[in-house]
């Protein structure tokens, strides 16, 4: 499913929980009923509240982080959709993971079977044994066992322990008629045909059923329902039903789309500004330190005017900025740890989260700048860290020599509009002409290198500004080449802002001379100017990006396909009943292949995305020595524009998703 109410579908994993417990998955007993027949009882196993649980626990294993998760069942597993919401969100969202949402779980209910008659609740639904779910689900089942409206208060429980910006559907015909012979019958009132059912029967249950929804919807504005009115039906898999209305994908939207990023939903945001201020709450303490020790001691200042005394100045009055920058990268990447935690090292080298991890928390990505309009990453990337190393790279660095550049500089603003003209231009070069996503506090940080070279060079003295270009340059060389996440583009643009724009906004003379830098306010408000201009015209489209890259995952891997998938595809064979061999698909079926059978590749394509850091030699180690070949670029690129399937492969402990496509002519 692709592009279904503003979400690609292709890019999410799947889970299917297949359903034969007769107890809408929250049964914990094992029940003997009279079947009708001499030999006496049948036994069926209520295990749902089993198999349920084991599976969200191999989610919980194998799915770590997600971003969003999308729940949807039918009929009974409609039903069961806000017990798994529930145990999602106490999982995904609970108060030791940050203290703040990072997982939005959103929910289409379709065609529940939701209705509780007391005859049912008073003869049957203990033989489920349900008691053990509703603990786990903190509901007063005691309280509600035989309340008609019992279904109506749980759900109530769920909406209330879970959070309003998680957005739920209910989609139902009018006229049901599954749902009616369950509610009918769940009276006491079996009629072994379905379809055999009264229109008072139909109008009652609708009556009653729309009534219970209507009161959950006035308690919980986040709860919307998509009533069939057309035919009469119950369900099918995957919302068949409802998706021959053209009106639905648009209500699915409000459903399914996610938050405003300066909305309450994302955990990146609420920890960006609790960075932002920490970090501003340590500049304003140092610099009232800093002016408080500056007007004690007036009448005994050194004679160079323009350095305060060392040995009178804390270190946070001397270094605020500095500091500052220092608390709030670092807060937010270790925060950004506790949402996202770590991935492969080979898809983040630098020891950090996975790219979907890093894009929600503002990496530069020209393609999310353009067509989504996120233009704060322009700023916000600037103070990311991709992993652990570049952390380090980046606070050796503001120790060794930004702090002094701060020091020298003297003034606060003037080190801010440095440091912003290197953020604001170097992450604008990059939204220009760079691919894939970036992060650019490294960049900012050898812009303020080169800039302290440049002055060096300028005013000269051993106690001027103070950098190495041995270091700046090593520093480049290894987050260039090592760490995927850091552009040598944003880079190489911040060195030459640094160098060359820094100084150019401001005036200065010999450090001897007794003048200290003064900002030139009508070149500042040029260079201004400029950026500003560059970022309204980017995001009216002046520049399309490759739309590659809405997809983070591929931000930090080059994808390559191959049309050779015949082991791809065998990997779905099973073992047959007799002989044990693989059962494959028929090479001389036509509809799989057009040469009768000679070409056993069955006209489709593969595609994988490979780390960077392993891309040459793997990609060469493929082709030289394996039997089948890797090209570089899409399937889609070259022909095969439907998406077939998706296969897991995992090699020790690396996890690589081959995306399957084919030709529409490959099933006609």
């Amino acid at each position: 499913m692709e592009d279904f109410g503003g979400v690609d579908f292709t890019s999410y994993n799947m889970v299917v929980v297949p359903y034969c417990t007769q107890d809408v998955h929250i049964g914990d007993a094992v029940k003997y009923y009279n079947d009708g027949d001499d030999d006496g009882s049948m036994t069926v196993m209520h295990h749902g509240a089993h198999n349920l649980y084991q599976t969200l626990r191999w989610i919980f294993k194998n799915f770590k982080h997600p971003s969003q998760i999308f729940l949807t069942g039918c009929s009974a597993g409609g039903t069961a959709v806000p017990t798994a919401y529930h145990l999602l969100n106490k999982h995904y969202n609970s108060p030791v993971r940050a203290g703040v949402r990072s997982v939005h779980i959103h929910s289409i209910l379709d065609s529940p079977v939701y209705l509780t008659p007391s005859y049912f609740l008073q003869n049957y639904y203990n033989n489920w044994n349900p008691s053990v779910m509703m603990k786990l689900l903190g509901f007063n089942f005691k309280k509600y066992m035989y309340d008609e409206e019992y279904s109506t208060q749980l759900w109530n429980h769920i909406l209330r322990k879970g959070s309003s910006n998680d957005k739920w559907g209910l989609v139902t015909h009018q006229t049901d008629p599954v749902s009616i012979f369950y509610w009918e019958t769940m009276q006491g009132n079996y009629n072994s045909d379905y379809e055999n059912y009264d229109d008072d029967s139909a109008t009652d249950w609708y009556a009653t059923f729309y009534q219970s929804i209507a009161t959950v919807q006035k308690k919980h504005h986040n709860v919307k329902s998509f009533i069939m009115n057309s035919e009469d039906g119950h369900c099918s898999f995957g919302l068949y039903y409802a998706l021959q209305y053209s009106e639905f994908d648009s209500w699915a939207t409000w459903v399914l789309r996610e938050r405003p990023v300066l909305g309450r939903v994302r955990a990146s945001t609420t920890l960006f500004f609790t960075s932002m201020f920490l970090g501003l709450g340590l500049l304003l303490q140092g610099r009232q330190s800093r002016l408080k020790k500056q007007n004690v001691a007036s009448d005994n200042l050194l004679e160079d005017e323009n350095v305060p005394d060392a040995h009178k100045t804390s270190f946070l009055a001397r270094h605020p900025l500095t500091i500052a920058y220092a608390v709030f990268v670092t807060f937010y990447f270790f925060s950004m740890l506790l949402v996202g935690g770590f991935t492969h090292p080979l898809n983040n080298p630098s020891l950090g989260p996975s790219s979907q991890i890093l894009n929600t928390f503002g990496m530069n990505n020209p393609t999310f700048i353009v067509y989504h309009k996120s233009f704060w990453r322009i700023l916000s990337s600037s103070f990311l860290c991709s992993g652990v190393l570049t952390l380090i790279l980046v606070l050796l660095s503001l120790f060794r020599s930004i702090r002094k550049v701060e020091t020298y500089m003297n003034k606060a603003l003037h080190f801010s509009i440095a440091c912003l003209i290197i953020i604001i231009g170097s992450n604008l070069v990059f939204a220009w002409f760079g691919s894939g996503a970036t992060c650019s506090s490294i960049a900012l940080i050898l812009g303020l290198q080169t800039f302290s070279c440049r002055m060096s060079s300028l005013i000269g003295g051993s106690s001027t500004y103070r950098a190495s270009w041995c270091g700046t340059i090593f520093t480049f060389l290894i987050a260039s080449l090592i760490f995927p996440f850091n552009s040598w583009l944003v880079m190489i643009a911040g060195m030459f802002i640094g160098y060359f724009l820094v100084p150019y906004v401001f005036h200065w003379r010999s450090f001897h001379d007794d003048i200290s830098m003064v900002l030139d306010y009508y070149r500042c408000k040029k260079v201004m100017a400029v950026y500003a201009f560059l970022v309204l015209i980017l995001l009216c489209g002046a520049r399309k990006p490759n739309k590659l890259y809405e997809y983070p995952y591929r931000t930090g891997c080059n994808m390559v396909y191959t049309t050779e998938v015949n082991n791809i595809i065998n990997s779905y064979s099973d073992v047959s009943m007799n002989g044990g061999e693989e059962r494959k698909l028929n090479a001389n079926d036509d509809n799989y292949n057009d040469d009768g059978g000679q070409n056993n590749n069955y006209d489709m394509c593969a595609q994988i995305c490979i780390p960077q850091l392993v891309y040459y030699p793997v990609l060469y180690g493929i082709n030289q020595y394996l039997d089948f070949s890797l090209q570089t670029g899409l399937c889609e690129d070259n022909g095969y524009e439907d998406f077939f399937l998706l296969k897991t492969f995992n090699y020790a402990s690396i996890t690589l998703d081959a995306e399957i496509y084919y030709q529409s002519r490959y099933y006609n």
